[in-house]
């Protein structure tokens, strides 16, 4: 399985084996998601599936597909989240460039990956046909996709850290 949960009790560490302060594994567990969210992971996911695009572009175009309205606004949908994961991208960057530490904004990079993902993976499946899912190059992708709520943390805690840390709304 691609995810794990790991409980240790009654582990002793030496104070100089320690990971940020005593006590502090709750930031620096946060620290480390915020990382996977919005820095290394977004940018490899952008450019895989600038490809991915490109190539179900060409797809659809080769079995005449682009003719059906609602396959190419599926499309144009896509082109747009994906750029839209691009600009979050260049964002972190340059926060980065000036030395901050990415924070709650590393869900909405983890939401517009997510969102963008499922809905690529979905319109290949309009594209290539309900069997495409057991058989072909999207069935993978579209298994894959569907984890994509799930890795790193849920959409709905996505929400969450959004809604509280960002927007200061109250918790519950």
């Amino acid at each position: 399985a691609e995810f794990n949960e790991v409980f240790l009790d009654d582990v002793f560490v030496p104070d100089d084996q320690l990971v940020g302060g005593l006590h502090d594994g709750w930031a620096v567990a946060n620290t480390t998601l915020a990382h996977e969210r919005g820095t290394a992971f977004p940018f490899k996911e952008q450019v895989v599936h600038e490809v991915y695009l490109d190539e179900l572009y060409e797809r659809a175009a080769a079995l005449g597909r682009l003719d059906d309205p609602s396959v190419a606004d599926e499309l144009a949908q896509v082109f747009v989240e994906l750029r839209l994961l691009r600009l979050h991208n260049w964002q972190t960057l340059s926060s980065l460039g000036r030395g901050r530490e990415p924070g709650p904004e590393s869900s909405v990079v983890k939401l517009a990956w997510t969102t963008m993902t499922q809905h690529l993976s979905d319109t290949a499946l309009v594209v290539e046909g309900p069997g495409s899912v057991l058989a072909g190059p999207w069935g993978r992708q579209w298994l894959w996709s569907q984890a994509a709520g799930i890795a790193g943390g849920t959409s709905e805690i996505q929400r969450t850290i959004i809604a509280e840390r960002m927007l200061g709304l109250p918790r519950g």
